[in-house]
């Protein structure tokens, strides 16, 4: 197993964040990235949808003979699916967890910042609420944002303006801290950043996530030596989404992308 690779999956380029830390806290690891464009963005989708998009991705990592599988999206998160934390004896390790732990107990007002979908989820109440009962959990649901990000087409102005129509409320407010709660949320850092007041404490937990896959493979002795990074699509966007995240992942190199088909 401790040659097998790493699956990391995203609904797009969001979790390309996560890759970006994985690589540098793991970087003799084989990963496979799975950008899930067909469906995207996965937040505004029903239960039964995300049922049926989430079996593909991990049958697909099954079938991969993964060693370990990264939920790098936070509305995947919520799925029952991913909450057993394994597929067929394979360890899956996730991104709300990962920002969870990032929560200081200090922490009294926490604005949670996701897609429609994780919002309406009570996942981040139940998690939270057990580490820090008496937590005032504000949620606030962004469904404009993954289309946008992924889109790539708005200028800095208009991305501003954006952001401020959601976020610009709760700049007098006595937030302590926000959670970015979608892993595209991070490529909008400076926009958020400005939105909120500059005393608001912002948890990304893409550094989280990947100090937890590594924890979890050296305690079981799973670690490798060697690398590769291999990037898979849903849809025929190999060329956009090439030349999108190779901004992203600006210090690594990987394989060609590869387009597929996983549905059933």
């Amino acid at each position: 197993m401790n040659d097998s690779p790493i699956g990391v999956f995203d609904s797009g380029l969001g979790g390309l964040t996560v890759l970006n830390e994985l690589v540098k806290i793991l970087p003799e690891e084989n990963f496979i990235y799975l950008a899930d464009l067909k469906y995207s963005p996965y937040g505004d989708k029903s239960e039964i949808e995300l049922e049926y998009i989430i079996k593909r991705v991990l049958r697909y990592f099954v079938e991969k003979k993964v060693k370990l599988i990264v939920v790098a999206c936070n509305t995947a998160s919520t799925m029952d699916l991913i909450k057993k934390n394994q597929v067929e004896d394979i360890p899956i390790i996730n991104v709300i967890d990962a920002a969870v732990d990032l929560v200081d107990e200090k922490v009294e007002n926490l604005l949670l910042l996701a897609t429609k979908k994780t919002t309406e989820s009570k996942t981040y109440d139940e998690k939270i609420k057990v580490k820090n009962p008496g937590i005032n959990l504000i949620k606030q649901a962004c469904p404009s944002f993954v289309p946008a990000i992924e889109s790539g087409k708005l200028n800095d102005e208009e991305i501003q303006n954006l952001v401020d129509q959601d976020l610009k409320r709760y700049r007098d407010n006595k937030l302590d801290a926000a959670i970015l709660g979608c892993t595209h949320y991070p490529l909008w850092y400076d926009f958020i950043r400005k939105s909120l007041n500059k005393e608001v404490k912002i948890y990304d937990p893409a550094q989280s996530l990947a100090q937890k896959a590594k924890n979890f493979l050296e305690e079981r002795n799973m670690l490798r030596r060697g690398d590769s990074y291999k990037l898979a699509v849903s849809a025929d966007y190999c060329g956009e989404f090439n030349k999108k995240s190779r901004k992203i992942l600006k210090n690594y190199k990987f394989d060609k992308i590869e387009e597929i088909n996983i549905d059933f």
